[in-house]
């Protein structure tokens, strides 16, 4: 049986689910509205076993050879971890150790629970800044960056570099209400942007605007690349961020193939990050040097599959099969 551990509103495994369907294969999907209650753990020799309920039912690890980790998380059932029998004054210290106790126990049935599978949830807290470091270890070309604090550094940057671009250090971020929403994109470094700016502020990251000829999105799956050319510097609204998206005139989003000594550099850099699925950054610069941005873990990848015909979901139900079938 297939375990995959997602949101219950992400399209994606919506459609990798109708390909498993398709097939007729067994799966079990679970996301953090999902409470896991944990019986018991065996450690035995070389040979882990625990079981669990959830949704109603009763599984142990090992009828989860397949596992897909897409989004969301585990979420275990409370222990109870009152102690009556002891002296209040000692409450409060039980409790954390007990905490504790449990968080070993989380930790270790996540370790087991992942441990071969298509992403794991330990992905997310993948570090942008040390992501950077390493490709450029590796040979990968990167983009100069900046992490300041000052206005007066800033002004000093600009001098150096005609174009500047500023984004977040972590993922996206989403916040808002029911009313408003708010998105941060990568957004070029104006003169007003700095005017407005207290003299000092907040770590940000600053990098140099790269001139690109195209920008690419590479969906990477388990030493395989699947990549998208983007056109995004032909329109004004997309040429920063080619999420800002033009869906009046969108983006020409063909296939492209990535030369062999790019594609070698970025399977070390995902064996370096113990990465075996992701979708990277990178832009082609008019002076033709690729140029790596980032690499997301949990990336989306339907604006790959799509236009270039590449059927990953399909791939990807495939993949989940076969390692179960094995």
């Amino acid at each position: 049986m297939i375990l995959i551990v997602s949101s219950h509103d992400d399209f994606s495994t919506n459609e990798i689910i109708d390909w498993l369907l398709y097939y007729k294969h067994p799966f079990l999907r679970i996301s953090q509205d999902d409470l896991i209650e944990i019986e018991n753990i065996e450690i035995q020799n070389n040979d882990v076993e625990f079981f669990f309920q959830v949704k109603g039912k009763r599984f142990s690890n090992k009828n989860f050879p397949s596992v897909w980790y897409r989004r969301s998380w585990l979420s275990f059932a409370e222990f109870n971890i009152q102690c009556p029998k002891i002296k209040s004054v000692f409450n409060q210290s039980i409790h954390n150790q007990l905490l504790s106790e449990k968080n070993v126990i989380y930790n270790f049935v996540n370790n087991n629970l992942f441990r071969d599978s298509i992403n794991t949830p330990f992905d997310c807290n993948i570090n942008k800044l040390l992501v950077l470091q390493i490709a450029k270890k590796i040979g990968l070309v990167i983009p100069y960056t900046k992490i300041i604090t000052r206005k007066k550094d800033l002004l000093a940057l600009t001098k150096k570099y005609n174009k500047l671009i500023t984004k977040t250090q972590t993922g996206g971020v989403f916040v808002g209400s029911s009313r408003e929403k708010l998105n941060t994109l990568t957004l070029e470094v104006s003169e007003e942007m700095i005017a407005e700016m207290p003299d000092r502020f907040f770590p940000t990251l600053f990098q140099e605007q790269i001139e690109k000829k195209i920008e690419l999105r590479v969906f990477f799956l388990e030493n395989q690349f699947f990549a998208s050319a983007i056109f995004s510097q032909y329109d004004k609204q997309t040429s920063v961020d080619f999420r800002n998206y033009n869906f009046k005139h969108p983006n020409r989003t063909p296939p492209y193939m990535l030369p062999h000594d790019i594609q070698e550099k970025l399977k070390q850099l995902m064996s370096a990050l113990h990465l075996n699925s992701g979708s990277i950054d990178l832009i082609l610069s008019s002076g033709g040097e690729y140029v790596f941005l980032e690499v997301n873990p949990i990336g989306q990848f339907k604006q790959v599959s799509k236009p270039c015909n590449y059927h990953l979901e399909r791939l990807i139900a495939k993949r989940l099969i076969d390692k179960d079938k094995e």
